[in-house]
């Protein structure tokens, strides 16, 4: 490999503004007056963050996998403390099971 590793900074901005703006949708990957106001939340109080200091880098690299906490789509909330608030997430897990059987 050659050239300079990403910081988490940098990872973090292409996945949000970044790739909003290839897309061709400003307004994303921002948080703004105006934009539609998608968010996610992490607890980061939890051991795999004791000793972080930088926070785009722990989200990323400590404890990967984790889920959020919260998240908030076009200004609504979605999940709550974990729970999935908008659909039946047993149900759309076995849906999701079905269909993967009937592909393979």
């Amino acid at each position: 490999l050659t050239g300079r590793v990403l910081t988490a900074e940098e990872a973090l901005g292409m996945a949000t503004a970044g790739s909003a703006a290839g897309l061709g949708r400003p307004e994303l990957g921002v948080l703004d007056a105006g934009t539609p106001a998608d968010l996610c939340v992490w607890d980061c109080s939890g051991v795999a963050d004791a000793g972080v200091h930088d926070w785009p880098a722990g989200l990323l690299w400590a404890s990967p996998g984790r889920r959020p906490r919260d998240v908030m789509v076009a200004g609504e909330w979605v999940v709550r403390d974990g729970e999935l608030l908008t659909a039946d997430a047993h149900g759309l897990a076995a849906e999701l099971n079905s269909l993967l059987v009937q592909r393979s």
